[in-house]
């Protein structure tokens, strides 16, 4: 839960997000993941979804110009 991860990863859905510096946390996050094969490939493939669709090339820019011109205004 630092940084850019809690915009990239919907906790539950296309990953686990755990506390910073909570290694117990993140023990307990990599065995739950690793105990479930399928639920790793459907965070795969929603990951993947998303990364398709929210984070594309023309998104970014698109975000980007708005900054520009916010900064430009």
């Amino acid at each position: 839960r630092a940084g850019a991860f809690e915009e990239q990863v919907d906790d539950g859905r296309t990953g686990l997000l755990v506390p910073v510096e909570d290694g117990a946390a993140l023990t307990a996050a990599v065995r739950e993941a690793l105990s479930d094969p399928e639920r790793l490939r459907r965070w795969g493939e929603a990951a993947r979804a998303r990364v398709v669709t929210e984070f594309n090339i023309a998104g970014e820019a698109a975000a980007l110009n708005a900054v520009y011109r916010r900064l430009l205004a």
